[in-house]
């Protein structure tokens, strides 16, 4: 019946593509995974090169933006509070999601010496909390507003981190699996909330440019996630003990 009534005038534009702003951004990211996947085995001047290629091509992606008609990344959009604000939830969520992704899995195998099916059962509880939380929140907005909803359901994400922090060799995957369903279902909020809060506060023809900006956001977060992490791990076993110890030995 709505599909009678609904009238949309849509206005076709040629855009161009911003070929020199996906250069920068490339480069500028392809950096700063290079900085932090050589932290604590890089040495001196190895060190500076890519932090120092990161600012460079970073500086330069962020001037190109403004002048360009058709940027990659529309910094107008993301000037405005309640964008950068969802979209920067977004991203921190997606850090964390990756992480937990990439190393429970491992957790659960090497640490708790389960098989590999416990641990991909841990893993899954996140996909047992997404849809739940992310079927729960569009009932809360008229009830409580969408931006409450937001914060609370973003809550939940350092929550269930409480109960991977508390891990040790002792625990139980039960507690695995409750952070899991815990950090899903805030995964499953915070992505609902914040892709209809950034659409509602723009015009209509601006919905898709700040839709991109946020599913932008999280595959950011998601790459950064994966490279940030894994450069913990790698700082911690090049402090080790045993990290001076070759397989000559």
């Amino acid at each position: 019946g709505y599909a009678r009534y609904l009238k949309e005038s849509v206005e076709h534009r040629v855009r161009k593509v911003d070929v020199t702003g996906s250069l920068l951004f490339t480069v500028a990211v392809g950096a700063i995974m290079f900085a932090l996947g050589d932290a604590g085995i890089a040495h001196g001047i190895e060190r500076l090169v890519a932090p120092i290629l990161f600012v460079g091509a970073g500086a330069l992606f962020l001037a190109h933006e403004r002048r360009t008609p058709d940027p990659i990344v529309s910094l107008e959009l993301w000037a405005r509070r309640p964008i950068l604000t969802a979209n920067g939830v977004v991203l921190l969520a997606s850090i964390a999601l990756m992480g937990l992704t990439t190393f429970l899995p491992m957790y659960v195998q090497v640490v708790l010496g389960r098989s590999p099916v416990v641990a991909g059962m841990a893993l899954t509880m996140t996909l047992l909390g997404w849809p739940i939380g992310a079927t729960i929140a569009p009932r809360l907005f008229t009830r409580f507003g969408i931006r409450t909803v937001l914060i609370v359901g973003s809550l939940f994400l350092p929550a269930g981190a409480t109960f991977f922090v508390m891990l040790g060799d002792a625990s139980g995957v039960l507690q695995a699996g409750i952070g899991s369903v815990v950090m899903g279902f805030g995964m499953g909020v915070a992505n609902t909330c914040a892709i209809i809060l950034i659409q509602d506060v723009v015009e209509r023809s601006q919905r898709g440019s700040v839709t991109a900006s946020n599913l932008f956001a999280r595959h950011l977060g998601s790459t950064l996630g994966a490279t940030l992490f894994g450069a913990v791990v790698n700082l911690g076993l090049a402090r080790s003990p045993a990290a001076g110890v070759g397989y000559a030995d």
